[in-house]
């Protein structure tokens, strides 16, 4: 039997990367009623981006030699390679989402699509890995899953080795993860209030702007020589986000 703080851990990090999401997808539909196009092409635009355009070509780059001998022998230049890349062609894809739709670019469809993109992204990366620790977890603790799992024979055919993995590792960290998800769509949602201005108001400037802070941002986290630094430094962009969205409120009428 795993100790509770093991339990406590992966249902805090299910909340935070699986449940937080959702709820605030239905606030912000509730209380600003962004266009369905708009929520749904902010995870559009993640998926094809992200995980069918750029992780397939670092794939491909990194097995390249040249690739490997030039950056990513380099802490620091494979760091800023995958920051500025990610920031890149998550922000064009941003920019040409908002262009394409850009007779109905306003404050809350740019709220709707960052919470599209952001809740995607964070069920894509930590959602369903959280959610799979927590069914393994709560079954290892109070065997709360013992049918469901005993039908996933090759998913979980291992408890012992499954619990020896859990245990290696502190139970913290799977919070932190969680907490991460939730810094980010914080960010998301500022990064695309700031692109719809900049269709709307034709300002290129604030692309690029975008570009740098999402970049930049993802660099100092990933250089940073610890997770709690890290983490802290992630809290504080998310303050800040969050202040800038507010604001950006009071312009609404001038997206």
């Amino acid at each position: 039997m795993l100790d509770i703080k093991y339990f406590l851990a992966a249902f805090s990090a299910f909340l935070l990367s699986v449940v937080f999401p959702i709820m605030l997808l239905i606030f912000i539909k509730k209380r600003y009623k962004p266009g369905w196009s708009y929520i749904l092409s902010g995870a559009v635009v993640f998926f094809l981006f992200q995980m069918v355009i750029r992780i397939p070509l670092i794939s491909y780059l990194q097995g390249n030699v040249w690739f490997y001998v030039n950056i990513a022998s380099s802490q620091v230049l494979m760091a800023a390679f995958l920051s500025f890349t990610a920031g890149l062609v998550e922000e064009i894809g941003r920019y040409l989402a908002f262009h394409l739709l850009r007779r109905k670019v306003s404050y809350s469809n740019a709220l709707g699509y960052g919470i599209g993109h952001g809740g995607f992204e964070s069920l894509a990366i930590v959602g369903i890995s959280s959610a799979a620790n927590f069914v393994a977890i709560s079954n290892m603790s109070f065997g709360w899953f013992d049918s469901l799992i005993s039908s996933l024979p090759n998913v979980f055919a291992d408890m012992d080795s499954l619990r020896n993995l859990f245990t290696s590792v502190e139970p913290h960290l799977f919070l932190i993860g969680g907490m991460e998800r939730v810094f980010a769509i914080m960010l998301h949602i500022a990064l695309s209030v700031m692109v719809a201005k900049c269709v709307a108001q034709k300002k290129p400037m604030l692309l690029i702007g975008a570009i740098l802070v999402h970049g930049g941002v993802n660099f100092v986290a990933v250089m940073l020589p610890n997770v709690y630094l890290a983490e802290t430094f992630l809290l504080i962009i998310a303050v800040l986000s969050v202040v800038y969205i507010r604001r950006q409120k009071k312009f609404a009428d001038k997206f």
